[in-house]
């Protein structure tokens, strides 16, 4: 039941709006969206590419993902339950716009621990 709750919460902070306000970014959020944009570069799928502009100009919600992935490691999920939420919150797109989405969300979520909680860090 706690697990169901836990995914339950993921999902609605992972299906939220992000602010519609700019924050100024602090060092750690800095950090985040340099490494992930440096490694969004090197995938080669222009749909991502397309992801990396659109977030570059407000990275809300991309730092929203990360710290939500952060969120539910906390919770006690293991990070195979947050990707398959966070999958299964994505499914219906089609498939191209599916796989880039995948790809942005394994790059999020790689750089999220050790940016927003390293004690996570296995």
């Amino acid at each position: 039941m706690k697990r169901l709750f836990a995914v339950s919460a993921l999902l609605s902070v992972l299906l939220a709006p992000a602010a519609t306000f700019a924050r100024p970014l602090t060092r750690v959020d800095q950090a985040f969206v340099t490494a992930y944009q440096q490694q969004a570069r090197q995938v080669q799928s222009g749909r991502i590419r397309a992801i990396v502009q659109v977030q570059a100009t407000n990275p809300e919600d991309l730092i929203s993902t990360a710290k939500s992935v952060c969120v539910g490691l906390r919770s006690g999920l293991t990070m195979d339950e947050i990707i398959e939420a966070q999958v299964e919150a994505v499914v219906d797109q089609d498939g191209e716009v599916y796989e880039a989405t995948v790809q942005v969300l394994g790059i999020t979520n790689g750089l999220a621990v050790p940016h927003y909680c390293p004690e996570q860090a296995e």
